[in-house]
């Protein structure tokens, strides 16, 4: 692995190494806090990934799957500028899986239970032997990776797939998507109150069937999947937490989808409401996603007329919090119909939904991709993009929610011939180094192969700012 000093160099020749060597694979993150570096490359990628920073232990964690299914890890302490196990290494090995192959939907979600514990949570979106399953993965000693972690089955049926963990006070909201029929998947979540030892029966919140008929059915549009994969953040003041999705279907698996929600889910009594506040029950069904009055609709998109023609919202969408309360959510919304790609914002007024452009261009198949969003404080925002050269991330910052953006840093990998699939911001945020976790994706391979041939390179990335 390739490293330089520099010890020898000007001020500003560090900034222009920096710059032009931000590719160079191990360079030291206590001298140059910009470079990336290497973490492994045996890695299925994936849709995103859930870098997380202990503050209490003052540790950043990155988990991945590797080519089997198993679950990896490394921890980066902001002490002693160090990586555990070190890069040169193998990466330590949080649970053995050993699926063919592995899909890469069965990607993990990484919290910090209130009792320190590092938790990791993976679907098995395959039918194995055990059918399908939520596996929880807890480390055996507060602030740490290091020991042998235990695994716990959480539930086997019902395809559960995409979690996403988010620690609300003492408890622990774990959200995930669980199959009824081949084009009917709802949102449900459950509660552990006592650092993930035991969990509520999962309980839906979000469905397209229409909760006041007395049968089952789905809407007439047939775009009845629930797509709620990204990040979800706990708003302490308010007690509750917010959630975007998209829907998809229209005849066929993920064929089509469209048209971008937000509701939350109030931590004290674990109910639904709109963003007006209006209480939606124990789920949101798709009269009030549609309902004028319930403002949980926030972008409707352009009709494909039954082609595919790529997501017209990206799966990824994210819903964060202004000091004043109100809501900020930021999204992809690619037409090609209208030959647009557009990277956007929306903004709560509290009474109807302000919409902004954080960057646009016109429309091709290698599409710009807004990936993640970080909150530094109040209204000042960063978001990580994807560049259309696929080797490329880019970060712009708002300090007035949106209103303007500014590019603050862009960084070129040395991807080994593969494309970047997803880069991901450590949350919550911390300065300084790392702040990124980046993975690949097969050049030229359909999104939806979920076990592509090879290896696959993930690294830790910086944001240009000094330590």
């Amino acid at each position: 692995m390739k490293t330089y000093s520099t010890s020898a160099c000007s001020a500003a020749l560090t900034v222009l190494l920096t710059m032009v060597c931000c590719n160079a694979l191990g360079a030291d993150s206590a001298t140059v806090a910009s470079a990336s570096e290497l973490l492994g490359d045996n890695c299925v990628y994936q849709y995103k990934t859930e870098p997380v920073y202990d503050p209490k232990a003052k540790k950043v964690v990155f988990t991945w799957m590797g080519k089997t299914g198993d679950i990896y890890g490394r921890e980066y302490s902001d002490e002693t500028k160090t990586w555990n196990p070190p890069l040169r290494k193998a990466p330590k090995t949080i649970m053995e899986w050993n699926r063919d192959p592995a899909d890469r939907h069965n990607y993990s979600s990484v919290v910090v239970a209130p009792n320190g514990h590092f938790l990791v949570f993976q679907a098995d979106h395959l039918k194995g032997e055990d059918g399908y399953g939520m596996m929880l993965y807890a480390a055996p000693s507060p602030g740490s990776i290091d020991g042998e972690w235990s695994n716990q089955m959480l539930w086997t049926n019902s395809q559960a797939a995409y979690p996403t963990a988010v620690v609300a006070g003492d408890s622990i909201y774990l959200f995930m998507r669980r199959r009824v029929e081949t084009v009917w998947r709802i949102w449900q979540f459950s509660k552990s109150s006592d650092n993930g030892k035991t969990w509520t029966e999962p309980r839906t919140i979000i469905d397209t069937e229409d909760k006041d008929d007395g049968q089952d059915g789905y809407q007439d549009a047939g775009q009845d999947e629930i797509y709620c994969v990204a990040k979800k953040f706990y708003d302490p003041v308010n007690k509750r937490i917010a959630m975007t999705w998209n829907l998809a279907g229209g005849g066929a698996h993920n064929l089509l989808n469209k048209d971008l929600y937000m509701a939350y889910l109030s931590t004290t009594d674990d109910k639904m409401y709109a963003p007006t506040g209006a209480n939606l029950g124990d789920f949101v069904d798709y009269a009030e996603m549609k309902d004028a009055k319930t403002k949980v609709q926030v972008l409707a998109t352009e009709d494909q007329s039954g082609e595919k023609t790529g997501p017209i919202v990206d799966y990824v969408h994210h819903a964060n919090y202004l000091d004043d309360g109100k809501f900020f959510v930021t999204c992809n919304n690619m037409s090609k119909k209208n030959g647009k790609q557009s990277l956007l914002w929306a903004r709560w007024t509290g009474e109807d939904w302000k919409h902004g452009v954080i960057e646009e261009k016109p429309f091709k198949e290698e599409l710009t991709r807004y990936s993640c969003v970080q909150q530094v404080r109040g209204s000042h925002f960063r978001v990580s993009i994807i560049d259309d050269t696929k080797a490329r991330v880019r970060i712009k910052e708002t300090k007035d929610a949106g209103e303007t953006w500014a590019q603050v840093h862009e960084e070129v990998l040395d991807t080994q011939g593969r494309e970047i699939n997803c880069a991901d911001f450590v949350l919550p945020y911390r300065p300084g180094y790392p702040q990124i976790m980046v993975t690949t994706t097969p050049t030229g391979t359909s999104l939806h192969d979920t076990n592509p041939k090879g290896d696959f390179p993930i690294w830790a990335m910086g944001d240009g700012s000094a330590e």
